[in-house]
């Protein structure tokens, strides 16, 4: 323990100062995440043909609502201590975001986005969770620089068997006494979420929505535990607000994926999804072109209209592509065997010595 009495290396909570301005890393970590969310949400936009000029618009909006959501939840729950210092309640600078608020904000939003802007509303809800996975990996190493957000006292001896780094238990040292570092257990079992996402949306295992839904319960399962060694936690009475809403977290994403089976049907994720293809192509396999470049998974009965389009024009962008080879060929065989015009004028009479024909046996 005297290694850490008096030693001074705990990471500061300021981060950048410019005079009297300062960002905190608070603020840093959580404007990376956010800037990782939307690069990785346009990518794959472009591939599933949204508009991404509507993506990035109403996810700058979205992120705006989803910050003021995300402060009315925490106010809300906290509003005794806010009522007696009203003036504090926009002072967000000073921490208090909830982010079981900028969630409900966040897809609220977005569910009458996507209807104005005509989007699939399962493809961005998709997205989103992808970016609030993302989101909340990097944000939560703002409680890490703030020291907070962290659970109850433990031993060093503990923190050194999960063999973390030692700048991490460094850090929950706080005050004289170890903290569990209840950031990095949840920054971790986002993590898995997003490997998990990102590999099974390129495999026949997911369909269309499913990303929202596994969002919703995984998050919630881990947010339950987590939130269940917290000693910052909401509370609701006696209860543990955000144990509560976890559960409804899990119980709605449940209900939303069998609904989602049951009704919507929709197709494979990947099937939404434009691979980049460069056909290996030329004249002598163009017929062939139906049934080997173009081939697709049969149809089944329940595949919906909007895979039918996406399936076609993938198709079409494949044919597009096969023209331009095609007619890039005819212009090289064009020109391998087009004879210059000053030496084609006199072609009719002209004749090599190589060649023997009849006349010229007689």
């Amino acid at each position: 323990m005297e290694l850490f009495r008096d030693d001074p290396s705990a990471y500061l909570a300021a981060g950048i100062r410019i005079g009297n301005f300062e960002i905190r890393f608070y603020a840093l970590c959580i404007l990376f995440g956010m800037i990782m969310a939307i690069i990785v949400s346009i990518r794959e936009a472009k591939k599933m043909h949204i508009n991404t000029d509507d993506l990035f618009n109403g996810a700058v909006f979205g992120i705006v609502l989803g910050i003021i959501g995300a402060r009315i939840y925490y106010v809300i729950f906290e509003w005794k201590s806010y009522s007696a210092h009203p003036s504090e309640i926009f002072a967000i600078w000073n921490g208090g975001l909830a982010i079981h608020g900028g969630i409900i904000a966040g897809f609220v939003f977005a569910f009458f986005y996507c209807r104005k802007k005509k989007i699939s509303l399962l493809a961005v809800f998709d997205l989103m969770a992808i970016g609030f996975l993302i989101g909340q990996i990097c944000g939560r190493w703002g409680n890490f620089f703030n020291q907070e957000a962290h659970g109850g006292e433990t031993t060093l001896e503990f923190l050194k068997s999960l063999h973390i780094p030692e700048f991490i238990y460094r850090q929950m040292y706080i005050d004289g006494t170890f903290y569990q570092p209840t950031f990095l257990y949840e920054s971790l079992w986002n993590l898995v979420a997003l490997i998990a996402v990102l590999i099974l949306r390129r495999t026949r295992t997911i369909r269309l929505g499913d990303i929202f839904g596994i969002y919703l319960i995984w998050y919630g399962i881990g947010r339950f535990w987590i939130e269940g060694m917290r000693t910052d936690s909401l509370m609701i009475g006696s209860i543990k607000q955000n144990q509560l809403i976890s559960i409804l977290l899990i119980v709605g994403g449940a209900a939303y994926l069998l609904f989602k089976y049951l009704k919507l049907k929709p197709g494979y994720y990947m099937d939404y999804v434009d691979v980049e293809f460069e056909p290996v192509i030329n004249k002598e396999n163009v017929s062939k072109i139906p049934s080997v470049v173009l081939a697709v998974e049969e149809e089944n009965d329940d595949t919906t209209k909007e895979v039918k389009e996406v399936k076609e024009k993938k198709e079409n962008k494949i044919v597009s592509k096969i023209k331009d080879v095609i007619n890039k060929e005819d212009e090289v065989d064009k020109a391998d065997y087009e004879v210059p015009e000053e030496l084609d004028k006199n072609a009719p009479f002209r004749k090599s010595k190589y060649i023997v024909d009849d006349d010229d046996e007689e």
